[in-house]
């Protein structure tokens, strides 16, 4: 049988509370100021983009993967602002309005049934995980985590067999 890979993501309701919607609001201007110097400057991608903006974005004072999160996402957002500019000249330059923060797979970890992800360097916040999520999250390989105002999603992958359907 064939195997392919199978990605997906598990949502936990979370209600955000005073330090993670100021990090949802700094990740914001993050990605917004980085959007702006991309466009002044012409530059989508994301390691030229990583040299013009990452000392500015440390300032902020949250743990550096927040930082290289807001320049991955702006460098995406202006390559695709390129795309379509090329295709409509009536586009408007992009600006983030959402309150949304994404870490990578390396910046979280699960133990003993909580969610744990760093906010500033040494200070971690600590989100208990549902038992359908624990149980989903056992045997897979983790992706991203993604922070709303509302609920904390985590990607995750495994290799799956395609069944043939017999019907």
């Amino acid at each position: 049988m064939e195997t392919v890979k199978a990605v997906k993501t598990v949502s936990i309701p979370y209600q955000v509370g005073g330090e993670i919607l100021q990090l949802l609001k700094s990740f914001r201007d993050m990605v917004n100021y980085c959007l702006k110097v991309g466009l002044k400057s012409g530059v989508t991608g994301r390691f030229r983009l990583t040299k013009l903006v990452y000392s500015e974005l440390q300032r902020y004072g949250y743990h550096s993967w927040y930082a290289l999160s807001a320049i991955e996402i702006s460098a995406t957002i202006l390559k695709n602002y390129r795309k379509a500019k090329k295709k409509d000249l009536d586009v408007e330059p992009p600006q983030v309005r959402r309150l949304v923060a994404k870490l990578g797979n390396q910046a979280f970890k699960i133990e003993n049934g909580m969610l744990v992800f760093p906010v500033k360097p040494r200070q971690f916040i600590r989100i208990p995980l549902h038992k359908r999520a624990l149980k989903v999250l056992r045997n897979t390989k983790h992706g991203s985590v993604t922070i709303t105002s509302n609920a904390i999603h985590i990607a995750y992958s495994k290799i799956v067999e395609v069944k043939e359907p017999k019907g």
